[in-house]
């Protein structure tokens, strides 16, 4: 019997484990403020009064799709597409392991950027559909191909959009291109930390060194809240 149980506590304390590595990355994004999105794009005096509106509105759908996406990034573990190998359900959500069969899965900065940008190909035509309401007002909208690169920073998360728009009304026509969102995010600080615990987690591989943790430059609040959800219920 306390074989079963000592057994049953390491399972608890595996999953309880893999759950500090999937959900610390939304928990801890989520206890900071939300992210301050910033439209940087190019600048709408540039423009002439009657054209400024479809400006405006690329801008809004480039800032609505961000946070979208940011939204889905994060309770997803960093994925748009989540690995089907190496992935749980956890109520309704789908959380990738970030250590699974001896493997440190822990998502580099770079996949993450990718997913961001793909969610972006594919969700702000959802919004962008709507620049067809503007050919009621006499506005010829020629669109080119979209693109988006997204960079995350020490402290922000950048993504930049590639699409060439041709505005054209009465004797007036301009062109616009590029457009930038910059966000607040300490993405790259969870990263860090979740490569840390994998770390930690793969040198003994079924064992939990709470000293270990505790070493780790984390916030306070977030490691408690974690510890205690998970351990108290063993």
């Amino acid at each position: 019997i306390n074989m079963l149980k000592r057994g049953q506590i390491a399972l608890f304390i595996i999953l309880g484990f893999v759950l500090i590595l999937g959900l610390s990355f939304i928990i801890y994004l989520k206890s900071e403020s939300a992210p301050k999105l910033k439209i940087e794009s190019e600048k709408i005096a540039k423009l002439s009064t009657d054209l400024s509106p479809i400006k405006v509105f690329i801008d809004s759908c480039l800032e609505k799709t961000a946070e979208e996406g940011l939204e889905f990034i994060y309770n997803h573990g960093g994925y748009y597409n989540l690995p089907n190998e190496s992935m749980f359900i956890f109520f309704v959500e789908q959380i990738p392991y970030f250590y699974f069969d001896g493997k440190k899965l822990v998502p580099h900065k770079n996949i993450i950027e990718s997913e961001l940008s793909r969610y972006m190909e594919e969700n702000i035509e959802a919004c962008l559909k709507n620049l067809s309401t503007f050919k009621e007002e006499g506005y010829i909208i020629k669109q080119s191909e979209k693109s988006f690169k997204t960079a995350i920073g020490e402290n922000t998360i950048n993504i930049n959009l590639n699409f060439p728009v041709t505005i054209i009304k009465t004797d007036t026509k301009a062109q616009l291109k590029y457009f930038t969102t910059s966000l607040n995010s300490n993405l790259k600080e969870i990263l860090d930390i979740s490569n840390q615990i994998v770390d930690i987690y793969d040198e003994k591989p079924g064992f939990i060194c709470i000293s270990c943790l505790q070493d780790i430059k984390i916030n306070k609040e977030l490691f408690d809240v974690t510890l205690t959800t998970v351990f108290d219920e063993i």
